[in-house]
């Protein structure tokens, strides 16, 4: 039976899960021979302490054989996976609906450390051993105090010497994604899609009342939840022999195991340890399954609330605008005005509706993050808004499907990639929502322009749907791709210009201000045109000129620096590294009010086409940015191209010293690179304010 008793129909439903998990965990507890005074052993063979600790104020051993200190990891492994498909099909008088929900969750932790470092520990009065064979060293130590090593009390002795460090690792990563929607034909309640109380996707009695799903065509889509979740951490346990003697008795042995003189190893020995501090490089396993699987039910419910109310919105924004072009009363007009206004901060490209995103994104980007992470994805999805807000603007102005496809492609890899997520998946996200967006526009003979807010509220979950669905299905990354797909889709595609009700309401009130001053019709029909397109005021309008230069810089970004084999994460990591580089320097000087947006965006292209570049591709890169820069904002080009060559030249040097002091890989680079451009965009800036005063 359908509601309030308008209609009759059948209902079937189907259902179908399928789960798998395993997991294995690897616990060690050490083995602990401890004496008050002098702990000694002898052994006519080999001897192995694997998991243990021999611990005593004086450690004095003597082994006939081989010596082998190991330490053990403790591991844990876990891998689940669950998939559901869920569907249901009403049939009745007037229409018929189906509707269809599809889910999928993994789990995946690996971890493997030593908790306790396995070794022989001396206190005050030292160590003395002395093996016949080999002594190895497996993450494990020989020790004593500080102040035994300063009062020269330890001493090894041993055919020869190899030792190995323990590489540690605790990482976890989750991901969870809820495709659902629907289609319907006919009328009446039996053709209407709507959700359960979870949110999915169901037609006839099964859905609530009152929520059906925003419709484009006979498609109705569910907003799709994309939730992720994951930390890493890694660190090495060390061997090491505290300071004193070690002499090697079999230097033909130590060749033949190690490639090395007997002077090389001993020099090699880490000594840098000690009994008075714990060496062991512990990592803690922080994942936790029960509270993983508990974020990502608070997260789908609220992505699914959060759709839920903007589909009302885009539901109401549409009751208003008919109720405003049929309403006569200047009064009611006025008041309707401001409802709009209202409404259209929640509709997309909106100021509510771009902070609500951005919230979403951070906190389903990584469910278990910290604070700090969360503030870190929530910048960098609100900078990654801005842009695409900036590509919309380049590619309008350009007329170009390419250039925004591109673009957009760009911005997605430079927001997932500031966030050490997929660059891949951020750029396909990005891009392939333009392509999808024009396709269905093709195949359906419609534009952007021309449909309902609840049909572009459809067209967007369809179109993420899509994108993170095959996201999914290829193994890519569908949260840095989903997340991409909806920042373009909201401030790009079907972004309500925010002006728009505004320009309307003083177009209104302009209009009916002629008319009292006995202006012609045709007078007033030019006077609000002319509002409508900005003109008639005395304004600068830079910024049509601006992003075209820039987009142009940009493209040409690859032939200033002499080619580049740079990779396109590098590239967009190197343009945020110059960009934010700048603006810091300019907000520390200037303050906010005076931020200069062509030498951010002029330092964006250079930092991405210096990206790997030594120091004079980097110099002469800046210098031609610094004369285009200048060109574009009208200016002497003199003093931004000297300050560029000098500050190019101090920030390069600059980088590399940090980048060698850190030696951290990826890590190294980045903030190598982040504090050499910082370096130079501040040498940049006090070289051109030193030359204009001049």
């Amino acid at each position: 039976m359908g509601a309030n008793g308008t209609s009759m129909g059948v209902t079937a439903n189907a259902s179908a899960s399928r789960g798998k998990a395993d997991g294995k965990d690897v616990t060690n507890r050490s083995s602990h021979i401890t004496a008050g005074g002098v702990a000694e052993i002898v052994s006519g063979g080999d001897t192995n302490i694997r998991g243990g600790t021999v611990v005593g104020e004086r450690v004095v051993a003597n082994v006939g054989g081989d010596l082998n200190i190991e330490s053990l990891q403790d591991t844990s492994a876990y891998a689940s996976k669950d998939q559901s498909i869920n569907g249901s099909v009403t049939v009745g008088f007037g229409g018929a609906s189906g509707s269809i929900n599809v889910s999928h969750q993994q789990i995946n932790s690996d971890f493997a450390s030593v908790t306790e470092q396995s070794g022989i520990k001396a206190g005050d009065g030292g160590f003395d051993v002395t093996v016949k064979g080999n002594t190895d060293l497996t993450g494990a130590v020989i020790t004593s105090t500080d102040k035994a090593a300063d009062e020269n009390r330890n001493r090894l002795k041993t055919g020869s010497l190899t030792t190995r460090d323990i590489e540690n690792h605790a990482e976890y990563d989750a991901f969870g994604i809820s495709l659902g929607g629907g289609i319907s034909t006919g009328g009446g309640e039996n053709a209407k899609v709507g959700t359960d109380q979870k949110g999915d996707a169901q037609t006839g009695a099964n859905a609530t009342p009152g929520s059906e799903l925003p419709k484009t065509g006979a498609v109705s889509v569910a907003p799709p939840v994309v939730v992720a979740a994951g930390d890493s951490a890694s660190s090495t346990t060390r061997s090491g022999i505290s300071a004193g003697v070690i002499e090697i008795t079999n230097e033909a042995s130590q060749l033949e195991r190690t490639g090395k003189t007997a002077e090389e190893t001993v020099a090699a020995v880490n000594r840098d340890v000690s009994s008075d501090k714990d060496g062991s490089g512990a990592l803690a396993n922080k994942f936790d399954k029960e509270q993983i699987e508990t974020s990502f039910e608070i997260m789908r419910t609220l992505q699914r609330e959060v759709g839920t109310f903007v589909g009302n919105r885009a539901k109401e924004y549409e009751a208003l605008k008919a109720a405003r072009k049929n309403e006569t009363d200047p009064t009611r007009i006025a008041e309707l005005d401001r409802q709009l206004d209202d409404a259209a901060r929640w509709a997309p490209g909106g100021r509510y509706r771009q902070i609500v995103t951005v919230i979403a994104a951070a906190a389903g980007g990584n469910v278990t993050a910290g604070t700090g992470e969360f503030l870190q994805r929530a910048a960098v999805s609100y900078l990654q808004t801005l842009a695409v807000e900036k590509v919309k603007e380049i590619a309008d102005d350009l007329k170009s499907e390419t250039a925004r496809t591109a673009l957009h492609g760009i911005v997605g890899c430079a927001g997932a990639a500031a966030v050490g997520s997929n660059c891949g998946a951020g750029a396909m996200g990005g891009a392939a929502s333009v392509v999808l967006g024009n396709l269905l526009n093709a195949v359906a003979d419609t534009s952007n322009d021309g449909l309902s807010q609840p049909e572009k509220e459809a067209r967007m979950n369809l179109i993420e749907s899509l994108v993170a669905g095959i996201t999914a299905g290829t193994g890519g990354n569908a949260t840095a791709a989903s997340i991409a797909s909806r920042l373009e889709l909201e401030n790009n595609q079907f972004e309500l210009p925010q002006g728009i009700v505004r320009a309307g309401a003083a177009s209104t009130s302009l209009g009916e201000f002629m008319a009292k001053n006995g202006a012609s019709a045709e007078e007033i029909q030019q006077a609000q045109t002319d509002l409508l397109r900005g003109l008639g005021t005395d304004a600068a309008q830079p910024a049509t000129a601006l992003l075209k230069n820039w987009a142009i810089l940009m493209g040409s970004a690859p032939s200033i620096a002499g080619g580049t084999t740079a990779t396109l994460a590098s590239i967009a990591v190197g343009g945020s590294i110059g960009g934010t580089s700048n603006a810091l320097v300019q907000l520390a000087l200037n303050g906010e009010k005076d931020m200069n947006t062509v030498d951010v965006l002029v330092a964006i292209a250079t930092g991405a086409a210096t990206q790997g570049k030594g120091i004079v591709a980097t110099v002469s890169t800046s210098a031609s940015g610094a004369a285009i820069g200048a060109i574009i904002k009208q200016e002497e080009i003199a003093a931004p191209v000297i300050g560029a060559t000098i500050g190019a030249g101090v920030g390069n040097r600059a980088g590399a010293v940090i980048t060698e002091s850190i030696k951290r890989g990826a890590v190294s680079d980045a903030v190598g690179a982040a504090g050499g451009s910082f370096v130079a965009e501040g040498v940049t800036t006090t070289i051109q304010e030193i030359i204009n005063k001049k």
